[in-house]
């Protein structure tokens, strides 16, 4: 009985990984499926008041890398410094295992960079951090949110 079992669970673990490898429809693996698509965005100061929303567009590119693009929406007070150099593309990487994703808000700018770090939770939700980086390190951080458009 238990050779039988032990059989049913290697041939349903075989079908799944020759199933999955080279389809993109099993992309959940490498996070596409998790990741990409339009988003909903808000960053929020270090108390936690709304400064700025928008809209971004993820896609995941061989396995772990993220590019895309966004627009800025609502200015709700001052932005930091950092954020009038942002020009609308990203990039990043996203890991799959850990469920977190690094971006990239502006990547042809090695100054004066906006960094978010963030975990990807419930399959439509980004949440975590940004900081606001120059040569000389972390200037200002709060919170960044990301919610999946419908």
């Amino acid at each position: 009985m238990t050779k039988k079992i032990l059989l049913l669970i290697f041939l349903a673990m075989s079908g799944l990984y020759l199933g999955c490898s080279g389809n993109s429809s099993c992309a959940f693996v490498s996070g596409s499926i998790v990741l990409s698509g339009n988003y909903d965005f808000v960053f929020t100061d270090s108390l936690n008041t709304p400064f700025l929303d928008g809209k971004m567009n993820l896609k995941v590119v061989d396995g772990d890398k993220v590019s895309g693009d966004y627009t800025m929406g609502n200015k709700y007070s001052d932005r930091p410094d950092g954020f009038s150099s942002l020009q609308g593309l990203l990039a990043g990487s996203v890991d799959s295992k850990n469920m977190s994703v690094f971006l990239n808000m502006n990547p042809k700018l090695a100054d004066n960079n906006i960094f978010v770090n963030a975990d990807i939770k419930q399959q439509d939700i980004i949440k975590g951090n940004w900081t606001y980086s120059t040569y000389t390190g972390t200037k200002r951080k709060g919170s960044f949110t990301a919610y999946k458009s419908k």
